[in-house]
């Protein structure tokens, strides 16, 4: 009875080694995911950033009779940096 009792608690062991690590892959993969999330993040902030920059200089522009450029600018800010 006692060997049964201690067959079982040591396989109980087993399972919840294998538990145990099948978590902590879980949690590195997901460190990796929130990683890579926030180097996109911050890309995509990057970007917008560039992009509110070019409407405030083609604003000023535009304010100083600069229109076609401020225009041109407007018309190609995807290509520049999307």
């Amino acid at each position: 009875m006692l060997d049964t009792i201690w067959g079982l608690e040591h396989g109980f062991d087993k399972e919840r080694q294998s538990l145990a690590n099948e978590i902590a892959q879980l949690a590195n993969e997901i460190s990796d995911l929130e990683n890579e999330i926030t180097d996109w993040l911050n890309k995509v902030a990057k970007k917008s950033k560039a992009t509110l920059e070019i409407y405030q200089l083609a604003h000023l522009l535009s304010s100083k009779k600069f229109s076609v450029l401020a225009n041109l600018l407007l018309s190609n800010r995807i290509h520049l940096f999307w």
